[in-house]
């Protein structure tokens, strides 16, 4: 066991509050240290190519059918993760990690430029939402006293061995672009929710508009005007909607690191609807 003083701490915090036996009866596809199953133990073994002298404090299966193809593991090292079947598994050090906070139900990794880099959404994992605070916020603690603690030079993973560096190992779930922004790491459901609520505010802004444009049309006379004029922005409402519905995923995580501040074709949308309205109060 490489860093023993970071299994005994997290041990003792998790004792303290009780942690394991809330997780026990409240857990939902999260296993523990000590309580880990062996068997879970050797799959993520396997699946994330753990050194034999790493202690696993932590599994959470995002997949939610203890295949672990799509899981976040915590160790004495640091944080393996893989969030989509199709990635192979991204390496977080403690000494990557500057602190770590609990809010909103979300346990937030934070790198020493202040980026999220790594996010686990409790409420995936734990039944109770009373519970649910407490074991979020005691991890967090002793993840953040792990982190600040951690040595000054990181082991990185070079021909399946760890070697010390200090070069982040960051760099290799990043873009390579230095002219990109870093873009935090989202479960695959977050970025499936968010990409549903951006097609569907384009969808029913769609869908007023073609009503708006067909009552114009049976009403007739000048409405017919304003109608016509409607047709250009409904349009290219059309075309946004069908090029949002074709965009890869990876322009869905790069929008949803954004928070939707920089949505570049919402942005395109909103000033279309800016143009609509300056018609109506024209022809109105």
């Amino acid at each position: 066991m490489a860093h023993k003083e970071n299994v005994e701490l997290f041990n003792s915090r998790c004792n303290e509050c009780g942690c394991a036996d809330l997780l026990k009866t409240d857990g939902l596809n999260i296993f523990v240290h000590p309580e880990i199953p062996d068997k879970v133990i050797t799959q993520v073994i396997n699946t994330f190519n753990l050194s034999v002298d790493e202690c696993i404090l932590v599994v959470f299966d995002i997949s939610g059918e203890n295949r672990f193809d799509k899981s976040i593991v915590v160790t004495d090292w640091g944080i393996s993760f893989v969030l989509d079947e199709d990635e192979v598994a991204n390496w977080l050090f403690w000494s990557d990690i500057k602190h770590v906070e609990f809010t909103n139900n979300i346990l937030f990794f934070y790198d020493y430029n202040e980026l999220d880099v790594l996010s686990v959404d409790f409420s995936l994992f734990v039944k109770d939402r009373s519970n649910l605070q407490i074991i979020g916020i005691v991890f967090s603690q002793i993840f953040d006293e792990i982190a600040k603690r951690s040595m000054s030079k990181v082991p990185v993973v070079e021909n399946n061995e760890k070697v010390f560096a200090s070069q982040s190992v960051l760099e290799q779930y990043v873009s390579s672009n230095k002219n990109d922004s870093k873009v935090r790491k989202y479960s695959k459901y977050e970025i499936e929710m968010f990409k549903e609520n951006s097609i569907s505010k384009v969808r029913d802004l769609l869908i007023l508009w073609s009503v708006i444009a067909f009552i114009c049309l049976l009403i007739g006379g000048f409405m017919v005007v304003i109608s016509m004029i409607l047709a250009i922005p409904i349009i290219i409402l059309f075309l946004s909607y069908l090029s949002l519905k074709n965009k890869a995923d990876d322009y869905w995580q790069k929008e949803y690191s954004k928070q939707w501040k920089n949505l570049s074709d919402y942005d395109k949308l909103k000033t279309v609807g800016r143009v609509a309205g300056v018609i109506f109060k024209i022809f109105g």
